[in-house]
């Protein structure tokens, strides 16, 4: 589990992306309904999995071993999930292609959702704005 304070290198990346989405989507919107805006948000594509490549490969290689994925939230599951789909397509179509090769290059992938809930999402949109990307 990540601990406070702890900073992965995609953040910034994650945070910029979603203001673009966030300011896109306000832009779009008939009717200001902020709650609507932030589910929209939640589920527009992202130019990657937004977690590390060590991780998804340590989560994704526990998996493999037990069956079980060691995640809580719904939304993790749904990206690992997501994830390891794409891993066992490119390992049948290359069976010589490393495990850990294979979920780097789809972690790197355009991924179709944020996988953040809508709240997850303002509450990181705040910070942004705020100027304290925590």
């Amino acid at each position: 589990m990540r601990k406070k304070g702890n900073v992965c290198d995609y953040v910034a990346q994650r945070d910029h992306e979603l203001a673009v989405c966030f300011r896109r989507h306000l832009r779009e919107a008939f009717i200001l309904d902020l709650d609507e805006i932030f589910r929209k948000v939640s589920r527009s594509p992202a130019s990657r999995f937004f977690i590390s490549e060590s991780r998804a490969y340590e989560l994704v290689r526990r998996y493999e071993a037990t069956g079980n994925w060691n995640v809580r939230s719904r939304t993790r599951l749904a990206m690992m999930a997501e994830i390891y789909s794409r891993v066992e397509r490119m390992r049948r179509a290359d069976p010589t292609l490393p495990l850990q090769d294979a979920v780097y290059e789809v972690v790197g992938s355009p991924a179709p959702a944020f996988y953040l809930t809508p709240r997850s999402c303002r509450t990181i949109l705040y910070a942004y704005a705020a100027g304290r990307a925590d």
